[in-house]
């Protein structure tokens, strides 16, 4: 009988034993180190695409369309920042989208992960020719006219001192015809007029298309 107790009582110690729990895969210390690091890449990447998009980026000339002022092959260095504090300016060179499409965050982001060093070195994924260096020539409200003596605005001849003057401007193709500018929305061309395509071909551009003005160069 003293030996059915003690094997009564040992089988309830033991019942009242809990079973050891296992933890969870997403409570363990390599999978919380995997997930901590991941977060941290994420955050700096998103700071990285801010910082690229908004802040101070630098974008190459391809092309003569801006010369004189700028080379073929010149690097330059934009930024959104100063129209954050302030507004456009007649005169401003900036680069922009001319798909003329808004740009946002998660086409930045989109365009970061899409086209860097990494996918033009290692997998020659070519960048894409929609982004354009122009001057800004006509703001909202403005009517631009082309004559055969040069680009008026709001019917005063501009003084463009910063036009190629190696060639004649040839405007043949647009005299006669006129643009009128709509709220935010802006007309650019280049300063080589004979050698650029700009408002003159793709309209007036909705100012949210613009990647930054150049700041440096």
């Amino acid at each position: 009988m003293e030996e059915d107790k003690i094997i009564e009582i040992q089988e309830e110690i033991q019942d009242e034993i809990p079973a050891p729990v296992k933890t969870p895969w997403y409570k363990q210390k390599v999978t919380k180190e995997i997930f901590s690091w991941t977060g941290t890449i994420l955050v700096a990447l998103i700071i990285a695409v801010f910082i690229n998009a908004y802040v101070f980026r630098a974008s190459r000339v391809d092309g003569r369309s801006m010369q004189p002022t700028l080379q073929g092959g010149q690097t330059v260095y934009i930024s959104r920042l100063p129209y954050w504090f302030g507004d456009l300016q007649y005169g401003d060179i900036l680069v922009f989208d001319s798909d003329n499409v808004n740009r946002n965050f998660f086409l930045e982001l989109k365009e970061s992960l899409q086209y860097n060093v990494i996918t033009y070195n290692v997998f020659r994924v070519n960048h894409p020719q929609k982004y354009w260096i122009k001057r800004v020539i006509g703001l909202p409200g403005d009517t631009i006219e082309i004559r055969e003596d040069g680009v008026y605005r709001n019917g005063v001849l501009l003084e463009e001192d910063y036009v190629y003057d190696e060639e004649v401007p040839d405007y043949k193709d647009w005299l006669g015809r006129t643009w009128t500018v709509g709220k935010n929305q802006m007309f650019v061309m280049g300063d080589n007029r004979n050698h650029s395509m700009d408002s003159r071909d793709i309209g007036v551009v909705s100012q949210d298309a613009i990647l930054g003005k150049v700041v440096k160069r």
